[in-house]
């Protein structure tokens, strides 16, 4: 009897070894194909459904980053940027570079969608399947078939991919913005320096000197002065305006998602039919609050996590960053050469 206790106390110890053994095994695999970047460590995070982050707890596959990537990837080579002096080669050590960089701007992409999703849903605002597919069949059908075709093409997305990863996020990003919009109006403060800016011009005082001591635009220190614009360079509500208005005039208060502003036409040119075709403005512009910096702060108080060895989340600045010095100078050198092409 003690012969068979002792049997099966050692079977217990060999079980209870056993499982530590292959527990340990599956901690140790785990870590591999969570910080690993090898082909197989891919192949096996998208074959489980890992998560690359989670943003308050939702997940964001690495399947899904590695999609968008891919789809990024495809959209540089199948373009022409020749004309602008830049050849986009991902083979080379650079170009594998260049790829990481559109890696990390794609996952940024994902979190600020993830995150909109988690703003929507907590205002009660959601996208219907049926939303998604009638605004894709209205793009490709309608609205402008060639444009929604050619965007499908240079991802390289199918019609079910492209749904899911750029119709669904515009109907959020429209849906969010309208709510934002007819819900957040400008604070006191901001709506009685306007109106003393307004009070200021019926008096006579000059329009340049109320734009440099009341602007907050980027044109205040040089009186407001904007110069000209042709159709489309303006925020619609002051486009609409301005093109109505004749030399010398001065506008009411317009509002725009940027603000609310003041114009003066220093003069108007027209085209040969007489209709007016580009305008010179000055302006004032009182600044509120706008929707990005609304879903700044609301992504601010949010959890982002990250499940990379490549990549961490700056809470300072609400965006991915490398954690690789080497790789934050490259992004930013190619940054810099990108703004200086002509």
């Amino acid at each position: 009897m003690l012969k068979n206790m002792l049997k099966k106390k050692n079977n217990l110890l060999l079980l209870i070894s056993i499982m530590l053994i292959l527990s340990l095994s599956i901690v140790l695999v785990f870590i591999f194909v969570k910080k690993s970047n090898s082909t197989i460590s891919k192949k096996v995070r998208n074959k489980i459904g890992m998560s690359i982050a989670s943003v308050d707890g939702n997940n964001i596959s690495f399947s899904d980053l590695e999609l968008r990537t891919l789809a990024s990837k495809s959209f540089f080579e199948k373009q022409n940027f020749e004309k602008v002096g830049v050849r986009i080669d991902f083979s080379t050590p650079e170009g594998k570079k260049r790829l990481k960089v559109l890696e990390r701007m794609v996952l940024n992409n994902l979190i600020e969608g993830r995150a909109i999703e988690n703003i929507a849903h907590s205002k009660g605002i959601s996208v219907l399947d049926d939303e998604i597919n009638m605004a894709l069949k209205r793009a490709i059908d309608k609205s402008d078939p060639e444009f929604a075709k050619k965007r499908i093409e240079l991802y390289n997305f199918t019609e079910k991919e492209f749904a899911k990863h750029v119709v669904r996020r515009e109907l959020y990003i429209n849906k969010l913005e309208d709510y934002y919009r007819k819900n957040n109006t400008a604070d006191k403060n901001t709506i009685d320096k306007i109106k003393q800016v307004e009070q200021a011009l019926k008096s006579g005082t000059n329009f340049s000197a109320v734009a440099k001591k009341y602007s907050e635009g980027i044109t205040a220190s040089n009186g407001g002065e904007s110069g000209f614009f042709q159709r489309g360079q303006l925020e619609k509500e002051i486009e609409n305006k301005a093109f109505t208005m004749k030399k010398g005039e001065v506008s009411d208060i317009i509002e725009s998602d940027l603000g609310f502003h003041i114009i003066y036409i220093n003069d108007v040119l027209n085209d040969d039919s007489g209709r007016p075709m580009m305008v010179s403005i000055k302006q004032i512009l009182i600044k509120k609050k706008n929707f990005a910096q609304y879903f700044d702060n609301l992504i601010g108080k949010m959890k982002i996590q990250i499940n990379s060895p490549d990549y961490t989340w700056d809470s300072s600045k609400n965006r991915v960053i490398f954690k690789d010095p080497s790789l934050v100078e490259f992004e930013y050198a190619l940054v810099s050469a990108d703004n200086n092409v002509e």
